[in-house]
């Protein structure tokens, strides 16, 4: 007798998670969920509400992991080798560089949809503090010192995202993560 499957949400929320992080939101078809998710339309209707909703939930995943990953990096090792190995993780990516899915979806869809603007806007707010409590006892001058550094180095990932996703030389890139990591010499 064959077994039937059980169906996992969370898998299914990273096969649709990847789908959305390849072909964007807009260009991912229902089908193409179907086919990856190896689920009827239906089903994916009765799962997940709607299209929107599982895109949503997927990006939550994302933005749940990426934050629990961080917070365990920064409890465990000195500030500025985590953010050295952030920023260089970013440019010697290996394989299709897709970029970072969280940035991916600030281009794409921040500006249509409000509640993904939300979720977007949140989810920056929480990257930039848990920076800023990952620099404030780096910090000899003020907590607001801190507070820039942690904006700037947001913003330096999220640039270095876009150019490397554009294939620019890893020299360059290098150099820019050089200046970046200077200013919390600086601190």
């Amino acid at each position: 007798m064959v077994q039937k499957k059980e169906f996992s949400k969370e898998e299914a929320l990273r096969k649709a998670l990847d789908v959305f992080w390849q072909k964007g939101y807009y260009n991912t078809s229902i089908q193409d969920l179907v086919d990856a998710l190896c689920l009827g339309r239906g089903s994916i209707y009765n799962f997940f509400g709607s299209k929107k909703r599982l895109f949503i939930s997927s990006l939550e995943l994302y933005i749940k992991q990426r934050n629990k990953d961080l917070k365990i990096k920064f409890e465990t090792n000195p500030a500025k080798e985590v953010f050295k190995e952030l920023l260089e993780s970013i440019i010697y990516t290996k394989g299709i560089n897709k970029g970072c899915f969280v940035v991916n979806e600030m281009n794409e869809m921040a500006v249509s949809d409000k509640e993904v603007s939300a979720i977007l806007n949140k989810s920056e707010d929480d990257l930039i503090n848990m920076f800023n409590s990952a620099i404030l006892p780096l910090s000899k001058n003020s907590k607001e010192n801190s507070l820039d550094i942690s904006l700037f180095l947001s913003n330096t990932m999220k640039g270095l995202r876009v150019l490397s996703k554009m294939n620019r030389d890893k020299e360059e890139l290098s150099k820019i993560i050089d200046v970046s990591l200077g200013v919390l010499d600086k601190i």
